[in-house]
């Protein structure tokens, strides 16, 4: 996000959770989930209600989620304990689409093309790039002065946060658990990122 940060707070500061959704049965398994409108599972259902009980008390300005029902289902546990807000849908938040790949296990792919990148049918990786950094920074363009909530995916967060955040640039990869929570800011025309992966109940707070 270059430039100003918008209207908003006396510094253009801006505060994004960005969430990962809770568990489907596909993650369960090691698959990849891609375009596939899985469901989440108890384990993921808990997830969401945890970071749904975590957020309750955060001033959110809004709730925004990728359209496929894992997020969303994520995202309405958030938005349960915020009457007042209702979760608004972006297309560019959906994961990586892994096109035929989608449901297969992530290390049959590995092993049959050497990487996912490499695999024919999946989403070009610089237009997948270009699609989820510029839905977060338009978001965060648009943003007032309160935090706001985005529920997104693994491939999303992963190359979000390596892409915005200069001290992940290098990072090969990084680790983002079902139902975890990331705090990204941007302040002063700079991205930090001072809570990466936490989940609830390890201690850390929005």
């Amino acid at each position: 996000m270059s430039g100003s940060a918008g209207s908003g707070g006396g510094d253009g500061r801006r505060d994004i959770y960005l969430l990962r959704h809770g568990r489907t049965p596909l993650n369960a398994e090691a698959k990849l989930r891609g375009w596939i409108d899985t469901p989440l599972d108890p384990v993921g259902r808990l997830e969401a209600e945890a970071l749904g009980e975590l957020f309750a008390s955060v001033p959110l300005g809004a709730i925004v989620s990728s359209p496929l029902s894992r997020a969303v289902d994520t995202a309405a546990a958030v938005a349960a304990r915020h009457r007042h807000l209702r979760v608004k849908l972006d297309a560019d938040l959906r994961d990586r689409d892994w096109g035929p790949w989608a449901g297969h296990a992530e290390a049959e792919v590995i092993q049959q093309f050497g990487r996912l990148d490499d695999a024919p049918g999946v989403e070009d990786p610089e237009a997948f790039r270009g699609r989820v950094v510029a839905a977060l920074e338009r978001l965060a363009q648009r943003a007032g002065s309160r935090p706001f909530v985005a529920v997104a995916h693994d491939a999303v967060n992963r190359r979000v946060i390596t892409s915005l955040v200069p001290r992940f640039a290098a990072k090969a990869g990084i680790d983002q658990h079902t139902g975890c929570w990331n705090h990204i800011v941007y302040a002063q025309h700079h991205w930090g990122a001072p809570v990466i992966n936490a989940v609830p109940g390890d201690g850390q707070r929005p």
